[in-house]
């Protein structure tokens, strides 16, 4: 799963969840203030890191079948 944030045009804050068979929801964040937005934009880089670190490990460990 992949996470991406956007700012729009109007100010507001969503984000969406990404599977590998597309987008699973998006959660919207709503109009957020200028402390909220940097605290959003320093912690994307450390989500993503740990999202990726997830997936690799989902692919050297796969779960096992139900």
């Amino acid at each position: 799963m992949s996470v991406e944030s956007f700012d729009t045009d109007n100010g507001g804050w969503w984000c969406v969840c990404v599977q590998k068979e597309g987008v699973e929801k998006v959660l919207g964040l709503g109009k957020l203030l200028d402390q909220e937005v940097n605290a959003v934009k320093q912690g994307l880089p450390e989500l993503q890191k740990n999202i990726k670190k997830g997936e690799e490990f989902v692919e050297k460990n796969p779960p096992a079948s139900i």
